[in-house]
This record gives C-alpha cells, structure tokens and sequence, in this order.
C-alpha cells in the first residue's frame, strides 16, 4: 500500500517539474516537432492496420449473431459505428499504442538514465524533465486526435469491404445504419478521451523511464511497467465513462397521512439490464416507482441519475431530464385520436428538431422494431391489447431515452403475448444499453427477464438478487409470494433436484 502512494507522489512531483517554463521555446519546438513524427506519425500505419479488421470483425460478428425478425437490416452499420466511435477508436486504440509509443518512451528516457545523459542535461542547468517529457507529451495529445479520426474511417472502409466484397450484408443497409441518429457529440467524447488517456500514456510512460536505477534490465523492467500501468489506469478512467444510466436509491422513505408506506429503501438500477420491483398488492412498490420517475416526493433520501439527485433538481433540470426517460403505462395510454405512427411520433414532434422527413423515419424505425410497420396507419381502437403495448414501446423509445419505465407491462395480456412483451422490453434494453425498470407481479417476468430483482414486503426492503437467485432463495416471504402456486412449487422441487445431481 505505500508503495503505489510513494509512486504517486513522486510521480506529482515529477509533473511539477515537467509543466514549468521552459528555457528555451526554440529548443523545446524542435523536440515538439520531432515527437510528433515519431509518436503520432509513425503510428498511423498500425493504427489504419488494426482498425481496418477491427472494423470489418465488428460487422460481420454482428452480422452473424443478431439475426432476428425483430431486427432491422441496418441495426449492423448502426452498431458498428457506435462501437468504432464510443470505445475503439479512442479507448481500444490508446491500449495499442500504449504498448507501442508507451514502451519506446520509457526505454528511451530509461536508457539516458542509465547512460547519464540526463546527469548531463542537469549539470548544464536545463530542466531535464520538462525538455524531455513536456514535448512527448504535447506532441501525442496533439496528434491523438488525428489518429482518432484515421481509425474511424479506416473500421467504416473495413466495415464496407466486408460488404462489397465478402458479401455479409447489402452495402446500402450499411450506409444507412452507419449514418442513422447520428450523435455528433459521440466524436467529441472520442477526441476528449483520447486527449486524456494520451496524456497518461506519455507521462506515465515517462516516469517510469525517468525514475528508472539500474541497467538494461532495469531499462526493460521499467518499459513493461510503463505499459502495464498506461492501460490499467486507462481501463479504469474508461469505466467512468461507459458505465452511466444508474439510477440509486439511498434511504428512500415515503408516507401518507402518518402511514409509512416505504422506509429505508437502498437498491441500485444498472444499466444494460431489466430491473424488477415486485411485490404484493399494497407492499408499495408502485409508489416507489412514482418516486423514481418524480411524480411523488419522498420525506427523505436521495435518488440519484448518474450521481443527479431529483429531489435537488429545479424545473429546468427536472424537465430535461424528462427528456432522457420513456414510460410505458399500464394502459399503453395511446391517443385514441391519433394514428399509430402519429402516436410513435408524438415526442418527436413535441421535442426534436429533426425534420418532418427524418421524424417520419425515426417512428417507422421504431414501429418495424416492435413489429407493427403495417399497422402504422390504425388507430389504437383497431389494434388488440399486446399490439397496443407494441405501440407504447416504441412511443418510449423514440427519442432514445437513457431510462425506461414500466407499469405492470403485462396486465390483461394473454400468457403468450406477455413472453413477448417481455421478450421485446428485453431485448431493447440490452440492445440500447438502457436502464429498464419494470414494476410487476408476473412470474413468468420473473424466472425470463428478471436480470435484476428488487422485492418489497410492506414497504421494506426484503430481498434483491437475480432470477438466478429465485430458487435457491432462503427469504421465508419471498418463496411464498413466487412459489404461492402449486405449479410453481413444483418448478422449484424439479429445479433443487436438478441443482444436487
């Protein structure tokens, strides 16, 4: 433990020295100069050679493992270039050249170290760490951004000639995934953590050359501790980027007219995954879920949006992030008075500032996921209950929200079309990376999508775990509020006899 704080220090004193003015600017634009060729420039040739098969890996993988009636053709370009732009080619790129520009700084500076060449820099009077690491620094933040962009195009080229040329998929449906609900904002997250993580690369790189005692081996040593710690530490500053959509409840307590309906509950919603909230009739699990999207407030507590309290949020901030949630009612609660597609597109129409072209686009993508492309010209009256349900999935997910709201999802629907309902909810959530929470009393819900599970038993906590944990579950209330039935009890005897041989 006190050694990595040591390093730590030592590693801030370092850069204390490295960021103080230089001497000379006209020396340290020369040494500028020549570590952009050699660390950004001379690193393009691997990085278009990764990220070409990189990206024609990602497409056909895609390709071949997502077929399904459910899926449009072009989700595969859609796919492809969320992952080039959001991980790849900012994260998955710095861990490469991690090992390549990071290694080659440490062995260089580890090598004027040990040959004294640094000694000489400071017998003369110049600031070896800043003439030394400040240039090498600069110099990759300032070209990782290029290499950012030359790795983009280079998985589309790669994406397309798997198209063209291995005849995966019609190039045409890749064009338009590759370009559907394109987020501009996706490049800039890439350039920011590139910038970043390049800055780790360099300087960590750089300590561990600069601080190196010993000879060649020690040289070598150092070169592969540089590495190592470049992309652990990368890998770790990469987490707080790709893990949002957490929705936490801290000590949530709520009450009506002296009667405490919730006390105490802590349970985090993840992202990526089907959030249940079951529980009897009156345990409270319905006013918990008001309290989750706002509609009620609780006495005490936090709840917390991506590290967001609502309960300190104005009505500005309250509004948008209205904006980034999806409801599905218990009812489907469409708009008797308006068409199916026109019901899809109602948020549309109220909050994105596409054009009547695009926004058309956008609810028929929606409607032909849920499977109702032909029934986009109805009316709610004319369409059964589970295709209504259809129709309120993809009203939610029009403005692609970060969070998804279910009441009771299944009420009234036959025992068929709930496992599609639910199905459907599933796949839409791992498919959006959206943190879905569901309130229900439908087992069948549970033992299918219950990836998460958070039970309720008078307003308390009682248990949480996932439908993995069901049966072997020792909690005395839940196993009689899942088991309660007779065909279940005997699922579960079949299911422990199955476990002990």
């Amino acid at each position: 433990m006190i050694k990595p704080i040591t390093n730590f220090g030592k590693y801030l004193m370092l850069m204390g020295r490295v960021f103080s003015r230089p001497e000379r600017f006209r020396m340290y634009l020369k040494q500028y100069r020549n570590e952009m060729v050699q660390l950004g420039i001379n690193s393009i040739g691997i990085v278009l050679l990764i990220s070409f098969f990189i990206g024609a890996v990602i497409c056909i993988q895609i390709k071949l493992n997502i077929e399904s009636p459910w899926m449009p053709r072009f989700v595969v370009g859609y796919t492809t270039r969320e992952i080039l732009l959001l991980e790849f080619s900012s994260s998955i790129m710095c861990l490469i050249l991690a090992g390549k520009v990071g290694s080659n700084i440490a062995s260089e500076i580890g090598t004027m170290r040990v040959t004294q060449q640094i000694d000489a820099l400071e017998i003369m009077g110049v600031n070896s760490a800043s003439y030394l690491i400040l240039p090498k620094i600069l110099g990759l933040m300032t070209m990782i951004p290029f290499l950012v962009i030359f790795s983009i195009f280079a998985g589309i080229i790669g994406a397309f000639c798997t198209a063209w040329f291995a005849g995966i998929m019609n190039a045409t449906d890749l064009e338009y995934g590759l370009q559907y609900c394109f987020v501009e904002w996706y490049i800039w997250c890439s350039f920011i953590k590139s910038l970043f993580f390049a800055f780790i690369i360099a300087s960590v790189s750089a300590y561990f050359g600069y601080t190196v005692e010993g000879g060649s081996i020690a040289v070598g040593k150092a070169s592969t501790d540089s590495v190592v710690s470049s992309s652990v530490l990368i890998f770790r500053f990469n987490t707080y980027t790709i893990i949002d959509g957490m929705i936490q409840l801290k000590s949530i307590c709520k009450s009506f007219e002296g009667r405490t309906v919730l006390e105490d509950i802590n349970f985090s919603f993840d992202n990526g995954k089907t959030n249940l909230i079951i529980g009897q009739s009156g345990s409270g699990k319905t006013v918990l879920m008001k309290c989750i999207v706002g509609l009620l407030t609780p006495e005490c507590g936090e709840i917390l949006y991506d590290g967001r309290n609502l309960l300190d949020m104005g009505k500005k901030e309250k509004k948008s992030l209205r904006r980034e949630m999806g409801m599905i009612f218990q009812s489907a609660a469409l708009f008797d008075s308006l068409s199916v597609l026109e019901n899809v597109m109602f948020p549309l129409d109220m909050f994105s500032n596409d054009t009547y072209r695009d926004r058309v686009k956008r609810a028929q993508f929606c409607l032909d996921r849920v499977n109702l492309m032909d029934a986009q010209s109805k009316y709610p009256g004319e369409i059964s209950g589970g295709m209504q349900k259809r129709v309120a999935i993809a009203r939610a997910i029009a403005l692609q929200p970060k969070y998804l709201f279910c009441d009771e999802p299944n009420s009234g629907l036959d025992p068929k079309t709930s496992l599609v309902i639910d199905e459907l909810i599933h796949d839409i959530t791992t498919e959006y990376n959206m943190t879905t929470i569901i309130n229900t009393h439908d087992m069948n819900s549970v033992m299918g999508i219950g990836d998460s599970i958070l039970y309720i038993y008078q307003g308390h906590k009682e248990w949480e775990g996932t439908k993995d944990d069901v049966f072997n579950a020792t909690n005395e209330r839940l196993n009689n509020f899942i088991f309660a039935s007779d065909l279940l009890q005997k699922v579960k005897k079949e299911e422990n006899k199955i476990q002990k041989i």
